[in-house]
C-alpha cells in the first residue's frame, strides 16, 4: 500500500535530558514483578515558535516517587523533544492541533519508550519498557488543568522478555 504523506513533518527527535541509577544487588528475584510496580510519571507540553516548527516535550520519571522510597532496580528520568512543522502553512489551527496530538505526541513517547528500553538492554537487570499508556486519558487531563504540572500515568504493564 502506498503512503499518504501527513501535513505534519517530522523534523527532528532527541534525547535532551537523562539521568539513571541502578541498584541490582538490591534485586534476587522476580525482576518483572518489580518492573511492573515501578511509578511512572509523564508530562509533556506542546510549543510553537516564530520559526514555524513546533516542539513537543515528553518528559518520564520511572521509579521516582514524589513521597516515600524508591523500588530497588531502576530509577530513570528521560527527556525528549520532537521537532515538527507543517507543510501547509494554510492549515486551520485546531487541524494542527489534532495532528500534533494524534501523530506527533505518540511519535514523541514511542522514541522516548525506545530509548529507554535501548538503554537498559545494556543494563544488569535487563530491558525496561514504558508500559503503554492511555494517550486520551492523559491529554484529557492535561487539556482540563487536572494535574498542575505533571500528568500522573499509572497502568498495568504486559509482559516482556530479558
Amino acid at each position: 500500500m502506498k503512503i499518504q504523506p501527513s501535513p505534519l513533518e517530522l523534523v527532528d527527535l532527541a534525547i535532551i535530558n537523562f539521568h539513571y541509577a541502578a541498584n541490582p544487588s538490591e534485586v534476587a528475584s522476580g525482576i518483572q514483578e518489580l518492573f511492573d510496580a515501578y511509578e511512572v510519571d509523564m508530562d509533556f507540553a506542546v510549543r510553537t515558535a516564530d520559526d514555524g516548527l513546533t516542539r513537543i516535550l515528553v518528559k518520564a520519571s520511572i521509579n521516582k516517587p514524589a513521597e516515600g522510597t524508591p523500588k530497588p532496580g531502576y530509577m530513570l528520568f528521560a527527556e525528549t523533544m520532537g521537532v515538527f512543522r507543517f507543510k501547509d502553512a494554510s492549515q486551520v489551527q485546531a487541524e494542527k492541533l489534532q495532528h500534533l496530538v494524534n501523530s506527533g505526541l505518540t511519535m514523541t513517547i514511542s522514541y522516548l519508550r525506545t530509548f529507554i528500553a535501548g538503554v537498559t538492554g545494556h543494563f544488569p537487570l535487563g530491558k525496561y519498557w514504558i508500559p503503554s499508556i492511555d494517550l486520551n486519558e492523559m491529554i484529557r487531563m492535561k487539556s482540563e488543568g487536572k494535574a498542575a504540572d505533571k500528568t500522573a500515568v499509572k497502568t498495568s504493564r504486559r509482559k516482556t522478555k530479558k
